[in-house]
């Protein structure tokens, strides 16, 4: 019972880079295992086909200049949210500011959009369609 116990809570992480999740979870599922037909189990918690599912890399710079310890200053943890065409949206905090890319594995071709920032200091732009990438610039 316990090697149960440990693998249902193994499967229900979905939160890449330590981080924890926030915002809206549009599905149930939490393993592929899950999912029929060959779909795959999307970090949004719904089930896809492959083809709807994309892995995504946003990187960024504070003031134009690479995240470090100085230009990070007193803003040393982040939030980062997705959002999506189909009004779904998932977050995830805290971000290591000094990291300068977060990445996340799985994630629904619907998300379009992302946001990054905290204490009211934002940058946002679209996700490239191609490749799933954003660049964004935070100003401090």
């Amino acid at each position: 019972m316990r090697t149960v116990l440990v693998l249902l809570l193994a499967s229900c992480n979905v939160s890449p880079s330590g981080t924890d999740p926030i915002g809206d979870f549009s599905g149930d599922c939490n393993s592929d295992a899950v999912c029929r037909g060959g779909e795959v189990c999307a970090r949004s918690g719904g089930c896809y086909p492959p083809s709807q599912i994309r892995s995504i890399h946003v990187t960024w710079t504070l003031d134009g200049l690479a995240a470090s310890a100085e230009t990070c200053g007193a803003s040393q943890d982040l939030e980062i949210d997705f959002h999506g065409s189909d009004g779904g949206s998932l977050g995830f905090a805290p971000v290591p500011c000094l990291a300068g890319k977060f990445s996340i594995d799985k994630l629904p071709v619907s998300f379009t959009s992302v946001r990054l920032g905290t204490r009211g200091h934002w940058a946002s732009g679209e996700l490239d369609n191609a490749t799933g990438e954003a660049a964004l610039d935070l100003s401090f």
